[in-house]
């Protein structure tokens, strides 16, 4: 239990916090003139981020976003700004609503996936168009969709050289009983991640 913890805790400082301070990296290279402020914004984000390492260490009191909207929004917030500054134009398709409201487990789990995948798309994907879209099927299963247009890599080659970002991905959505999918060629990128209503052996 204890090295499941450690392990569950290195994925989410991987994802979590690593993708904050890379973000940050990649926005004061492109950036001639970086006032104060923008630092200091920067350094909030990052402490809010290692917050949220710390107080997800246990599910316990954790709650579902009240919509798709509210679970979207601190991601949309972090990733639009960067996108703005690489000329990325990035299209967001959610749910104003739940129709089955999801555990919040689920709702980590896809936060950090989608945090992970937008991080290499900015990182490795040289695209100019980003698509994320979360809707929910007819199993009540959560899929999320995050497309680019960048220059795709071989799926099997990055798998095999145990891509750290990569493995986390699938080891987060299979780690709640879910199915990941990875689809890349030159011009699409499609990673889809689907999350099953109910908790592996729970509701």
């Amino acid at each position: 239990m204890r090295l499941q913890e450690r392990l569950n805790l290195a994925h989410d400082l991987h994802d979590g916090l690593g993708g904050s301070i890379v973000r940050s990296m990649i926005l004061l290279e492109h950036s001639e003139k970086v006032e104060k402020p923008q630092v200091l914004s920067m350094f909030k984000l990052l402490r809010n981020d290692l917050r949220q390492v710390i107080d997800s260490g246990s599910s316990l009191g954790a709650k579902t976003p009240e919509s798709p909207i509210l679970w979207v929004a601190p991601l949309r917030h972090r990733f639009v700004q960067l996108f703005e500054e690489m000329d990325i134009q990035s299209s967001w398709m959610l749910a104003s609503h739940w129709n089955t409201i999801p555990h919040p487990l689920h709702c980590l789990t896809l936060s950090r996936v989608a945090e992970e995948a937008l991080t290499n798309i900015v990182k490795h994907s040289h695209a100019t168009k980003v698509e994320i879209s979360l809707v929910e099927d007819e199993q009540h299963r959560l899929i999320l969709e995050i497309k680019d247009n960048g220059q795709g890599f071989i799926v099997n080659t990055v798998q095999e050289g145990l891509h750290v970002g990569l493995q986390s991905m699938q080891v987060r959505v299979k780690r709640i009983g879910g199915e990941f999918y990875i689809h890349s060629e030159a011009g699409l990128t499609v990673i889809r991640a689907v999350v099953p209503h109910k908790l592996r052996g729970g509701t």
